[in-house]
């Protein structure tokens, strides 16, 4: 059984003109996949427009380069570092080029330190006068991320990113199992976006094996996917109250989210990881006779957010705080390939439920969208979306009374093959590109994360940032060093 991508084979003279022209008609890049392939490479470039996918296939062989695109495409730096630095694969011409030193802690040094992109930039008379170190240890997150600032007084004048201090080979080492284990290993590439992981990489193989997942297990994957939403979104708005002192709002959330979390463990036996998605289905049914207990919960926890709806809406405070910090605008969020909330935030209207994966085909699911650009606007995103998720819950509950039929069907142990899935984490699209090559295990495992995509948004939203405010804005992103580090 053999499942391929529909894609064009371009040569490396020609691949930035038609990278341009594919942004020019309106495709916004997604990510690259490189695979070794003979001595030499295969990359993959994978554009979306309204929902479909188009791809660029590049041959490169023993000895070629792969010329950079991130020209036309501005995102694509990150991507194109990062497969030149972990993978060796021969990038050149890249305008941001980190030397080798994106990933910071994985760097074999010769000795000799490495100007950084922010340290070199601008002629001398122009230069930054201080370069502040951020992290990768510091209050604001419980996850390592470095970002050198360059200062003017006290304001960011350019930024450096530094990645690299928990990364965990997970891609490498899911291509080193069979792929029903890989389920259990992927949804650690993030607890907190657990479901999102594991039905994306369950929905890529059910693509390779070309299998067609029951009904009712792909209306629990939708219920457990929307339930991961209110607790992630929660989790982050209590974290971005305590970075600026309000401590009240911080527990209040937390306080909230714990109903969610014992609500988990009622349906699906734990709080964080319930690893409710299998290859072809899912674990374990919500019987009819339960549905009843779930919308009750599912009310009291309604009527506790709408005890904390004045503190997020209408203090005076809190929007003064977040109001015009790390603004970005809805060209540039679009143009750097940036998701989620933090898209929707700038008037991007990129929603990947809109293309009806799991059980999205039979909800009313509608972005959330502001167009603020600012911490203050993110927020009002995600709180937004939190009332849509719970309306998604109930929907997704009552179609479940009438879903009958079975909660999984078989996969093949063999497949052969490349596919391709996308849904909506919390904090955005998250992509998985599976290869394989009629063996056990995957031959190539490729995961794009939100965080990873919205990084180039928070290079460009903090130069003209004051730095005391640099802690709100990164946090206003959502970031996971956990998914980005995989």
């Amino acid at each position: 059984m053999r499942a391929a991508l529909d894609s064009r084979l371009v040569g490396a003279a020609e691949l930035p003109a038609e990278a341009r022209r594919l942004r020019e008609q309106g495709w916004r890049f997604v990510t690259a996949t490189a695979l070794p392939r003979d001595g030499g490479w295969t990359v993959l470039y994978h554009f979306e427009r309204g929902g479909r996918l188009a791809h660029l296939r590049l041959e490169v062989g023993r000895g070629g380069h792969v010329p950079a695109i991130d020209e036309s495409c501005p995102g694509a730096y990150l991507v194109e570092n990062e497969m030149h630095e972990l993978q060796a694969v021969p990038v050149t011409g890249m305008a941001l080029d980190y030397g080798g030193r994106l990933y910071r802690d994985l760097v074999v040094s010769d000795g000799e330190a490495a100007e950084t992109p922010a340290e070199t930039a601008g002629p001398p008379s122009e230069r930054p006068t201080t370069v502040v170190p951020f992290g990768p240890q510091h209050p604001v997150l419980a996850e390592p991320i470095q970002l050198e600032l360059s200062l003017h007084g006290d304001v960011v004048a350019d930024v450096s990113l530094g990645l690299g201090y928990v990364h965990r080979a997970i891609e490498a080492e899911a291509e080193r199992r069979p792929f029903d284990e890989d389920v259990l290993l992927l949804e650690r590439v993030c607890g907190i976006c657990s479901v999102a992981h594991g039905v994306a990489y369950a929905q890529a193989v059910e693509a390779l094996a070309g299998v067609e997942v029951p009904r009712r297990a792909r209306l629990i994957r939708t219920f457990f996917f929307e339930l991961t939403r209110l607790h992630s979104h929660l989790l982050w708005l209590g974290l971005a109250a305590d970075s600026i002192g309000f401590e009240a709002l911080f527990q209040s959330c937390w306080r909230v989210r714990e109903g969610i979390l014992d609500l988990f463990a009622a349906t699906a036996g734990a709080r964080v990881i319930i690893s409710i998605a299998v290859l072809g289905g899912v674990r374990a049914d919500l019987p009819v006779a339960d549905l009843g207990f779930v919308r009750r919960r599912l009310d009291e926890l309604e009527t506790d957010l709408d005890g904390i709806a004045p503190f997020v809406l209408g203090d005076e405070a809190l929007a003064r705080r977040l109001a015009g910090v790390g603004r970005i605008t809805h060209e540039d969020a679009a143009a750097l390939g940036a998701v989620g909330p933090t898209a929707r935030a700038s008037g991007v209207a990129l929603d990947v439920r809109l293309t009806g994966y799991a059980g999205y085909d039979e909800l009313a699911v509608e972005p959330v969208v502001e167009t603020g650009g600012d911490a203050l606007a993110r927020v009002l995103v995600r709180w937004r979306e939190i009332g849509r998720s719970l309306a998604l819950c109930r929907e997704t509950l009552a179609l479940l009374e009438t879903a009958p039929g079975p909660l999984r069907v078989r996969v093949p142990p063999i497949l052969r093959g490349e596919a391709i899935a996308r849904v909506e984490a919390p904090r955005g699209e998250l992509f998985y590109y599976v290869a394989a090559d009629g063996g056990p295990c995957p031959s190539r495992v490729r995961i794009r994360t939100p965080t990873f995509a919205n990084l180039p948004a928070l290079v460009r939203m903090l130069p003209g940032t004051q730095m005391a405010a640099v802690p709100v804005a990164l946090l206003s992103i959502d970031p996971c060093l956990s998914c980005t580090e995989r």
